[in-house]
């Protein structure tokens, strides 16, 4: 099973998230349920073209979830 965590270093946005795709389409056919496959990055909605575009290159679907933080909404900064 591979680590928990991985960082990677890409020279662009759309180069690591190529990579992260074909990571998660490896993962898969070796029975990793999707389920089981979370990828978490600052700013999700800055990204959602590129992991769309990279993740349906390598047949695999895919939702950005783009909701904001509960810190990040006023009513809750106080908190």
């Amino acid at each position: 099973m591979p680590a928990a965590t991985e960082f990677i270093e890409a020279p662009s946005d759309q180069r690591a998230i190529e990579h992260i795709a074909a990571e998660v389409r490896e993962l898969i056919h070796e029975d990793t349920h999707p389920r089981n496959i979370l990828i978490v990055a600052p700013e999700a909605s800055s990204y959602k073209s590129l992991v769309e575009q990279a993740f349906e290159t390598v047949e695999v679907p895919v939702h950005v979830e783009t909701r904001r933080p509960f810190a990040n909404i006023p009513a809750y900064r106080c908190f």
